[in-house]
This record gives C-alpha cells, structure tokens and sequence, in this order.
C-alpha cells in the first residue's frame, strides 16, 4: 500500500485527481493490501522509467 499511496502518488506524472481517480491506482491498492499481485504498473509512473536502447 506504501508504493500506491506514498511512492505512487509522489512519482506520477499525471494530476492527482486522475491518479487517484484511476481504477488503475485502486487496483493496486486492492492488490496490495490482500497480497494478490506483486508486480505493479501506476498510472503515470512507467513514463518517468527511461527506456534501455540497445
């Protein structure tokens, strides 16, 4: 829940009412706190990961 509420939240590109409006973002937050996944995808945060160019 730390990476979607603190983490997430502070590294998105996107405004925070859509960050926190995205059923994306509430989805994780769900996933999180039953243990469902582990691999994590938040709105707005894959755009500010440079890509590997080979």
């Amino acid at each position: 829940m730390f990476s979607v509420a603190v983490v997430g939240a502070a590294m998105t590109t996107w405004t925070q009412a859509d960050y926190w409006g995205s059923p994306v973002t509430w989805a994780n937050l769900l996933n999180n706190a039953f243990g469902l996944a582990t691999v994590q995808v938040l709105p707005g945060c894959s755009s500010a990961i440079p890509s590997r160019s080979r």
